[in-house]
């Protein structure tokens, strides 16, 4: 038993596999795509900076893209990994909330002024939230998604999915509150899927070998 259990451990190391005690791993998934629009519709098209809130009077909101094409498993859950950036409030603390947005990928991307879009950013059904204070800036954080992104994400899959943020704490004439001021980093999406097949396999193959080796391991008495 102990060959056959050092053999999978090789094998696992071979194979480059790691799983969670439940059977289950992350697997990372970087938004190529990110920008923002204002509230007058005008929009950055895809780029680095995604600056959310208010600054110098009017309202940012922004948006996350991925491509999710070549997702082949059933995603379980999901977290965010993003840099601050800048931050500016003159509260205690802003927060940040993720929305489902209903317009297409593409045309977040590459559409021309619109402010439909801006409020598709920051409406309906929402993904999840954080709050963001003034000491947090320069920092990365990292906050877990709820069903209802993992919903969206498993009916995405073979495409593009695009999520919108806003900062939801705004306080009208309150000056410049906004997070994400001079970005530079793309957001980390965190998936954690099934056990991979190979895995399975590998579980199988160990089983089999166990067997085999109580088999090879029996007592045979000489005959005198």
């Amino acid at each position: 038993m102990r060959v056959s259990l050092m053999v999978l451990l090789v094998l696992g190391t071979v194979l480059g596999l790691t799983a969670s005690a439940d059977g289950d791993e992350e697997i990372m998934a970087i938004s190529p795509w990110a920008g923002w629009y204002k509230e007058t519709g005008e929009n950055s098209h895809p780029m680095i900076n995604h600056i959310t809130g208010e600054y110098n009077d009017v309202q940012f909101r922004n948006y996350w893209i991925f491509d999710f094409s070549g997702l082949p498993q059933t995603v379980l859950g999901a977290r965010l990994r993003i840099s601050t950036g800048e931050i500016s409030t003159p509260d205690q603390s802003e927060v940040y909330t993720l929305f489902h947005v209903e317009t297409d990928p593409d045309t977040v991307l590459f559409g021309n002024y619109s402010v439909s879009t801006f409020q598709d950013l920051g409406s309906g059904t929402i993904y999840g939230s954080l709050e963001f204070t003034q000491a947090m800036q320069g920092t990365v954080v990292s906050f877990g998604l709820n069903e209802d992104l993992v919903a969206a994400i498993n009916q995405a899959r073979g495409g593009k999915f695009a999520m919108g943020g806003s900062v939801t704490t705004l306080t009208p004439g309150g000056g410049d509150e906004f997070i994400f001021g001079a970005s530079s980093d793309m957001a980390e999406l965190y998936l954690l899927v099934p056990e991979p097949a190979t895995l399975s396999l590998l579980a199988v193959g160990a089983i089999a070998l166990l067997k085999r080796k109580r088999k090879s391991c029996g007592i045979r008495r000489r005959r005198k």
